[in-house]
């Protein structure tokens, strides 16, 4: 069971870095995230994830919860940008 959204961003992230090492198929390409507003004003964040083999993976947050889930990916791009490879295709596109 998922807790929230940072939870479920981060357990999709983590998994599939653990599964990269077993199969190039599980790499991650791409992290992007979206903050827009929903026309009642409520906040909305989407974040996808896109992997090697296809795979993919969308978490959203509405409201409060959708500053925290933002702030989240912005700090797994940090990370990921760091440990990258150079020359990697890993496309990321989080806006700080």
């Amino acid at each position: 069971m998922l807790n929230n959204s940072k939870h479920a961003l981060t357990r999709a992230i983590i998994g599939e870095l653990d599964k990269e090492g077993e199969s190039p198929l599980h790499g991650l390409i791409r992290l992007s995230c979206a903050m827009t507003f929903l026309t009642n004003g409520i906040k909305c964040c989407t974040v996808q994830i896109q992997c090697e083999a296809g795979c993919g993976y969308l978490v959203e947050a509405f409201g409060e919860e959708a500053e925290i889930l933002r702030e989240k990916a912005i700090t797994i791009q940090r990370i990921l940008e760091e440990k990258a490879p150079e020359g990697s295709k890993l496309i990321l596109d989080v806006l700080e």
